[in-house]
């Protein structure tokens, strides 16, 4: 199926081939995909689905859930708030408080949310509902032939909007356009490389630091290092994804069965001493 094939591909751009049984989990219910559809009384319900969606997000804590589309598993009418609003707060809203979970709907844009690029369908409950909200278009609008987009924050309640992302399509997965400069690029190459000197100083240490949640999170480890410099685990989070995209850290496994471990490391061809943005010898 597709996804099997996006997933192959986005494990070997990201160095990931021991992603295992419950790192990954695809749920499909092609019969009745349907998570919440309107009573008789048009108060929108939660279907059967959804209830079993709940109980395996509860049991399984993932760290995201992504839900394809919203056409496809929403039956109510789109264009009324107070069908869609539930829905999105209530429903949804209820998966990140079970979980500690961040939710993700996509949804296509109709063709007016396309010609006016807000990239919006139905009622403006879709966007006030949530919490943040991306737009993913061509990057340039005039050629859609191009292997390039722009990922944008439309809304994000708890940082800057507006902030614009570059991507281009490579080998069956979009990567960092790291050639682009965008809003907060700059701070963004410096969060890296300190993530990297984060990352030599735990080496030298004979510290293993992991990019899974735990003891050994390395977002979090490095969070309380001195050489952090005050820089947040959420930052050091983004900069893991975007040095993942760029091939300069991957996963190691060592052991076997129940010992086994992983641990980040610098990549082969990124083995050169990095820059020191601290200033020490």
């Amino acid at each position: 199926m597709s996804f099997n094939r996006r997933n192959r591909a986005i494990r070997e751009s990201r160095n990931l081939s021991d992603i295992g049984p419950g790192r990954l989990l695809f749920i499909t219910d092609l019969k009745d995909p349907i998570l919440a559809r309107p009573d008789k009384n048009g108060i929108i319900k939660p279907t059967i689905a959804m209830h079993r969606l709940e109980k395996t997000v509860e049991k399984i804590k993932p760290a995201i859930v992504i839900i394809e589309n919203a056409a496809d598993v929403f039956a109510g009418n789109e264009n009324y708030r107070d069908q869609v609003q539930p829905f999105v707060r209530v429903m949804l809203g209820g998966l990140c408080v079970i979980s500690d979970a961040a939710t993700m709907l996509l949804q296509h844009p109709s063709v007016s949310g396309i010609q006016e690029k807000l990239g919006r369908s139905g009622s403006t409950g879709w966007n006030n509902a949530g919490r943040w909200r991306l737009n993913f278009t061509f990057y340039d609008t005039s050629d859609d032939t191009n292997d390039t987009r722009q990922l944008k924050t439309e809304k994000l309640n708890y940082g800057r909007r507006g902030e614009k992302f570059k991507v281009r399509w490579e080998k069956g997965v979009f990567v960092p356009d790291l050639g682009t400069s965008t809003t907060g690029q700059a701070a963004n190459v410096s969060i890296d490389e300190t993530f990297m000197c984060c990352l030599d100083v735990a080496t030298a240490q004979g510290r293993t630091v992991s990019d899974s949640t735990g003891r050994n999170y390395a977002p979090a480890l490095f969070e309380r290092m001195p050489e952090a410099k005050g820089t947040a685990s959420k930052a050091f989070e983004g900069s893991m994804e975007r040095l993942f995209s760029a091939k300069r850290i991957l996963v190691t496994v060592s052991g076997k069965g129940n010992h086994r471990k992983r641990s980040l490391t610098r990549t082969p061809n990124d083995m050169g001493t990095p820059k020191n943005t601290h200033g020490n010898a």
